[in-house]
């Protein structure tokens, strides 16, 4: 009888405690914890950029100039010597292709750009002017030669060189530069005795070198917004012009240097 009644209580105790049991929630594994993939720059890209350019011409001219009136019989003249400053500006639009290799922090690559500008720029310079009839000096009229310069085109192909910081790229870069430049001057010399002028205009494609640098950003795994500096030297062109009639003589000869500044941001798109 004893045992009956231990056996019936063990048997109720048990029952009891798998009803707890089943009552409990569930324990389940933890999820596994992802590791964090960093941003990679690898990849080629396409773009379009805009921004703001400064043309500096450093020009260096003499000119002369002189003639005789067959109506008065009076004669004049003028020269200028010396160096000017034109300094332009404007807008400037355009594109990029490039290609990046990521090895570690380091960021290495290639980029070819090139942008349509509306960079142009003037200056008036007086030298002096004689006539017979007037005697030397600005009494006798007035010598000046005026030189404009603008850059319709401007592109580079550079090598990169950044430090990632995940999505974000610093770099500086640095290659060759070729711009499409105007350089125009006319000296011109008006006494009241005689008076002429001569111009030489060129326009040119011209090749040299640009250095810089930025930063770029990765909004998403495809996109990424740029700023960047770039400082260009498209070399010196030289010219030399001359005009004569039975009246008179002009000539005018000198050096142009071409440098500039390049501010411009832009969005790229990376598709490999």
């Amino acid at each position: 009888m004893k045992l009956r009644i231990l056996l019936l209580g063990t048997a109720v105790a048990l029952s009891s405690t798998f009803a707890i049991a089943a009552d409990l929630p569930a324990r389940t594994a933890p999820a596994p914890l992802m590791a964090y993939a960093p941003y990679s720059w690898t990849g080629a890209y396409v773009g379009v950029h805009a921004g703001y350019g400064i043309l500096n011409t450093k020009r260096n001219d003499t000119a002369f100039g002189s003639g005789s009136s067959s109506v008065t019989s009076g004669s004049g003249g003028g020269n200028y010597a010396g160096s000017q400053h034109t300094n332009a500006s404007g807008a400037l639009g355009g594109v990029q292709l490039g290609y990046n290799r990521q090895y570690g922090a380091l960021v290495v690559g290639l980029e070819a750009d090139i942008a349509a500008a509306s960079i142009k720029g003037s200056t008036l310079a007086t030298g002096s002017a004689f006539s017979s009839s007037s005697g030397s000096g600005f009494g006798g009229g007035s010598s000046s030669l005026y030189a404009s310069s603008r850059l319709t085109g401007i592109g580079t192909l550079r090598a990169r060189l950044g430090y990632a910081v995940d999505r974000a790229l610093f770099y500086v870069t640095g290659g060759l530069a070729y711009g499409k430049i105007e350089n125009n001057v006319t000296y011109a010399v008006i006494t009241p005795d005689w008076s002429g002028s001569v111009s030489s205009s060129q326009s040119k494609w011209k090749t040299g070198w640009a250095l810089g640098g930025g930063m770029e950003y990765a909004i998403t795994n495809n996109w990424s917004l740029k700023t960047e500096a770039l400082y260009y030297d498209l070399g010196k062109k030289s010219y030399n012009v001359s005009y004569s009639d039975v009246n008179g003589f002009l000539a005018s000869t000198g050096s142009a240097r071409n440098t500039g500044l390049l501010a411009r941001v832009g969005v790229n798109y990376r598709f490999w």
